[in-house]
């Protein structure tokens, strides 16, 4: 049997979607997939993304915003994009019409509104990355992140938190479930300084620093979100990799890079199979949902080359 190292960030990330799916589904989940799931942005971020953007930044003129905001706001986009057609795409066969799902802000109007048709942690993963998008923008002139990424990051978690933890304790944000951007960042931060923990004394310093976010557990109570967060953000950091057989490195891998139209999809998939079936299993309904999403992120990465060969074709038939 081949072996071979696989991410643990990719490991998690696939463990975080099924919790996910599977815990909407009443099948074996554990609360806390979508939290990492922040983390672990805030984390691939710092490690793919704020080189190319720090880099637009440093130059000898200044700051230029253009450059920079161009690259970071691409990337955004392609997030956006494809919710917002997917939004419009339920919106338009189910004949309804919910402005704060379009606007990608019905997290501000609670878990039940639109009947549930809105898309609550890719939302808030959007507004984190327009709030931090302004922390880089304070920075234009001082280039802190650029001279000192991981103690940015790190004074960014403890404010960030400490923000977090006030605004609990002084408003109650249940009604909202606390899926509320301001209430959350920390997490991305923290991602962020993850990422940058590259040596023995940086790891025991975020360590540490993470351990704070336990104080939930004092102040709200058993929440296994938390544990969730904090654990898998201490597997990503002393754990770099696993050996895992070739086979199910693939399996993972698939997964995990397809967790965004899981998370879209998954109760459409859910219901349509509920009309299909008289009966379903949650497992089943699990198994059927990682595998629509895996093949729309297919279709989706491939759209390109499907768009120019349907023209293609429409052309050969226009000019017969």
């Amino acid at each position: 049997m081949n072996i071979s190292k696989l991410d643990i960030s990719v490991l998690l990330r696939a463990i975080s979607i099924f919790s996910i799916v599977a815990g909407h589904f009443h099948w074996l989940g554990i609360a806390g997939g979508a939290y990492y799931l922040i983390f672990l942005s805030g984390f691939n971020f710092v490690l793919f993304t704020a080189k190319k953007a720090i880099d637009s930044k440093v130059t000898n003129a200044g700051f230029n915003a253009k450059k920079f905001y161009r690259i970071y706001f691409s990337f955004i986009w392609k997030i956006v994009l494809p919710t917002l057609l997917y939004t419009v795409f339920l919106y338009s066969v189910l004949g309804e019409f919910h402005i704060g799902g379009l606007l990608l802000i019905s997290n501000f109007y609670g878990p039940d509104y639109a009947n549930g048709l809105t898309f609550w942690f890719i939302e808030v993963l959007i507004q984190i990355y327009l709030l931090f998008s302004i922390v880089f923008y304070i920075n234009t002139k001082f280039f802190v992140f650029h001279k000192s990424p991981y103690y940015f990051m790190l004074v960014g978690f403890l404010v960030s938190y400490t923000v977090s933890i006030i605004c609990r304790l002084t408003w109650d944000t249940s009604y909202y479930l606390d899926r509320l951007p301001h209430l959350m960042i920390y997490m991305f931060f923290a991602g962020g300084m993850a990422a940058l923990s590259k040596n023995i004394r940086l790891k025991m310093i975020t360590t540490s620093a993470l351990s704070i976010i336990l104080m939930d557990l004092i102040y709200f109570g058993w929440s296994s979100r938390i544990l969730f967060l904090y654990f898998g953000s201490l597997f990503t950091i002393w754990l770099p990799y696993i050996l895992l057989p070739r086979v199910i490195n693939k399996i993972v891998t698939i997964v995990a890079f397809s967790s965004m139209f899981i998370y879209l999809t998954h109760f459409q998939t859910l219901s349509l199979l509920n009309k299909i079936f008289s009966s379903v299993s949650p497992g089943l309904a699990v198994l059927m949902s990682l595998l629509v999403g895996i093949v729309i992120t297919k279709v989706w990465k491939k759209r390109h080359s499907y768009l120019e060969r349907m023209f293609t074709i429409l052309h050969i038939k226009e000019n017969k």
